[in-house]
This record gives structure tokens, sequence and C-alpha cells, in this order.
């Protein structure tokens, strides 16, 4: 009788440890950090241009602005009041991206920071935008326009999205906590702290903008449609260079000041 106990204790102890091991490989698959230390990575991106043009976009301030890392605590991420109250309220802006189930910082898997430099001809400045996850999500994806038609209402600034992309970027976490990140040939594999770069994509796309035409006589009277001149720029030639950065499990923080 003990001797048939002693095999179900076994049994069930077998059963429980392979259970726990179930659940720990479907965590790891599924690329969430623990709660308040997320898988932070950051997607550095150069984007230049040949704009026969000056664009210039006045900076807007932004909750992303509220998220910071300090060099002299490297393991922390350190989030602003005003980014904890956006998160409970379940209120992004143009900069902060929030996936459903982040209701506070404590349901913060991963945060995918994004840095966009630019040094072109006609466009220059910094933008940075986060994205708040529960899991690992996949990684900022985007369609380059086969043209870009500014009309007379439109404003210039959206020139600013125009980023050649890859046509597939994928990573994923490997069962020894690295990032593994590929893009056509490229595959890097990141341990924490490390990055790495995918490459310069390019792109040449017929640029055209219609402005009031400040030399034709405006009419008197109300409702006036105000005369436009087309200006064609022809194909322009747009550049990203793309780096990603593996920055590992990080501490959240919240940042006082």
């Amino acid at each position: 009788m003990n001797r048939k106990r002693s095999i179900q204790i076994a049994v069930v102890a077998v059963i429980v440890i392979v259970v726990v091991i179930v659940v720990l490989c479907i965590r790891g698959c599924r690329g969430g950090g623990t709660k308040g230390q997320p898988i932070v990575i950051e997607v550095s991106l150069r984007a230049g241009d040949e704009l026969a043009m000056s664009i210039t976009v006045d900076p807007v301030a932004s909750l992303a602005g509220d998220m910071a890392m300090d060099p002299d605590a490297p393991d922390q991420l350190f989030l602003g009041p005003e980014l904890i109250a956006a998160i409970e309220k379940g209120l992004g802006d143009h900069s902060v991206e929030l996936s459903r189930g982040v209701t506070g910082p404590e349901d913060i898997g991963a945060v995918i920071i994004e840095r966009i430099t630019y040094t072109g001809q006609g466009r220059d400045g910094v933008l940075k935008r986060i994205r708040l996850s529960a899991d690992l999500p996949g990684p900022p994806r985007r369609k380059t326009p086969e043209k870009a038609a500014i009309g007379v209402d439109d404003s210039t600034s959206s020139l600013y999205d125009v980023l050649p992309w890859p046509e597939g970027i994928s990573w994923t976490l490997t069962g020894d906590d690295k990032l593994k990140v590929t893009s056509g040939k490229t595959v890097l594999e990141l341990a924490a702290g490390e990055s790495g770069a995918l490459g310069e994509i390019t792109a040449e796309i017929p640029v055209s903008i219609e402005e009031v035409d400040d030399t034709a006589e405006i009419p008197d009277g109300d409702d006036v449609k105000l005369p436009t001149v087309k200006r064609d720029l022809g194909k322009v030639r747009f550049t990203t260079a793309i780096s990603v950065r593996y920055l590992g499990r990080l501490k959240i923080a919240e940042d006082k000041q």
C-alpha cells in the first residue's frame, strides 16, 4: 500500500513538473517580461532625403518625453507621473501606443522605443515614439508610399512619415534570453546591451506639392477659391538606416521629478 502511494506521489510530482515546464515555455514563447520588469528594445532610424525644400515642424509636447533611462541606473526604466496617469486612464497620444491589457505599469511586459533622427536636405529633428505591450509585439512596420502628393490644405510635415522600409522584419527571444532579429539575409542575435544594424533601405518616389499661387490676382468677394500652383519635385530619394538595440529586462521605476 505504501509502495503504491509512493508511486502515486511520484507520478503527481512528475505531472506538476511537466506543467511548470510547459507554462514557462509558453511564457518564453510569448516573450513577455515579468511584472515590473519588461523587455526593452530600441529601434533607431536615421532618415535621409534629397528634398529640394526645407520643412519646419514645431515641436509638440508628447507623453514619450515622460519616459527616460538614466546612465547611472542602466537596469531601470523611469516613467514620469504624466505617462503613468495616461497608462492608468488608457489614453495614449501621437507618441505613445498602449496595447490591450496594459492598464498600469505593472502590466507592461515589453517596451518598444523608436527613435527617428532626420538628417536629410529637407527634414531634420528627432522624434521619439514608444509602444507599451503586455507581451512582446512584432517590430515596427511601415509601407513605403508609391508617391507623395501634398494638397494645398495638407501639411508638408506628412513627408516626415516617408520612411522606406524592408519587406519584413521579425524578432523573437531565444532560449538563452537573446533577441534574434531577422531582416532579409541579415540575422542578428543580441544579448542584453548589444546592438546591430539592419542596413539602409532606399526608395525613390514622385513628390508634388500644391500651393497657393501668390503671384496670381485674387478676386474680391466671399468664399473665393484661391488660385493654386502645383510644384512637381520629380522623383525624390529617401533613405532609412535601421539599427536595433536590445536592452534586456529593465525594472520600472517612478520618476517623481
